[in-house]
């Protein structure tokens, strides 16, 4: 299913990551596709969610794009490319929707968040630190970063002394996984 995304190893890890939790998710995307037809390029990701939750009854998926024609394209395309889709595209800057649902993602904790817009580490630790403070994530979320490329210096370092969580590079995207403790009774 993801080869068709251009980010073939990140994508694949993530969905089998999420495919393991064998539960309904509740998967946070910012960033949405930006150009008609660049499935090797951007934006596509939202696809392979929306085929995810095809296979997971239940499962929430809220994609977030705070330009107006982007969330058009991006219903457009998901209309036709996964028909019956019950993905949530709304036209929101991404921090700012996550700052005023707090209450909504505390009820509901966020399995993934996918943090594909601005390509700015500084945007993704906003957001990434918004959701760790206000306790939204679920215990065993993953956080997934795309297109940083070697630009991630900066949030290695504001990961650094956060416990518990397990960095994986696979190319210009970054993957958070939150470290189990394992009983050694």
């Amino acid at each position: 299913m993801s080869e068709m995304y251009g980010r073939k190893e990140g994508m694949d890890y993530v969905l089998n990551k999420l495919k393991e939790k064998n539960r309904p998710l509740n998967i946070v995307e910012i960033g949405s596709i930006r150009e008609k037809g660049n499935i090797q390029g951007d934006g596509y990701s939202t696809v392979a969610w929306a085929l995810l939750q095809k296979e997971r009854p239940g499962t929430e998926i809220t994609t977030l794009d705070i330009n107006p024609d982007a969330s058009k394209l991006c219903q457009s395309e998901l209309d036709k490319m996964v028909p019956n889709h019950d993905v949530n595209i709304i036209n929101a800057e991404g921090f700012t929707f996550l700052w005023n649902n707090k209450k909504l993602f505390q009820r509901n904790k966020i399995d993934m968040i996918y943090l594909d817009a601005m390509n700015d580490p500084i945007f993704h630790m906003d957001c990434f630190g918004l959701c760790y403070y206000n306790e939204m994530l679920a215990m065993d979320a993953i956080i997934f970063i795309d297109d940083l490329g070697l630009k991630t210096q900066s949030i290695d370092m504001w990961m650094h002394g956060r416990a518990g969580w397990k960095k994986t590079q696979l190319g210009r995207q970054l993957i958070f996984e939150r470290e189990h403790e394992t009983d050694s009774s």
